[in-house]
């Protein structure tokens, strides 16, 4: 009685095999770029939510120490307009101001509002202000909210895509 090997006929995979697992491969990698994508946008949007609080705080301190909501700057002159832009801007106004130390930005600005970036837009409303900005993972083309139908610049709403704001005093 011999040793006896039985041998396959085939020493490898086929190509139907082969296309098979670069099917399957492809397909989980695409559901793992756009759970990632998704993630990254509701993380953004979460630093957009806190950056608005710190936002209203600070102007409330200054609001308390200078009797007005930072009324230059901003784009507009008068305190309103992009919280990164104008000069001086409304975020230099509060560093000089020695209530922060930080430039708060939108996570997708990394120097200042420019095209195709988000940012924050503070608008005077009467005796208090908004603060605005666009989430991604919240679709855009929302109508403007009732209690900012009085605010200045309230036609940026629409104009810059913004979905998301905070208000303070009246």
């Amino acid at each position: 009685m011999g040793n006896y090997k039985i041998r396959s006929p085939h020493k490898g995979f086929t190509i139907v095999e082969l296309l098979i697992v670069i099917v399957v491969i492809a397909i989980l990698a695409s559901i793992s770029v756009v759970t990632y994508s998704g993630i990254q946008q509701r993380a953004r949007d979460s630093q957009r939510k806190q950056d608005l609080g710190n936002i209203v705080k600070l102007l409330t301190i200054y609001q308390a120490d200078n009797g007005n909501w930072v009324n230059t700057g901003g784009g507009a002159g008068d305190g309103t307009g992009w919280f990164n832009g104008g000069n001086p801007t409304i975020a230099t106004t509060l560093i000089n101001a020695k209530l922060t130390n930080n430039i708060i930005r939108d996570p997708k600005c990394l120097t200042g509002e420019v095209t195709g970036c988000s940012g924050y837009i503070k608008m005077n409303c009467g005796s208090g202000i908004a603060i605005t900005a666009r989430l991604e993972a919240v679709p855009s083309g929302a109508p403007l909210p009732a209690e900012l139908s009085g605010c200045s610049n309230s036609g940026w709403w629409g104009q810059f895509g913004m979905n998301y704001f905070v208000k303070i005093g009246s």
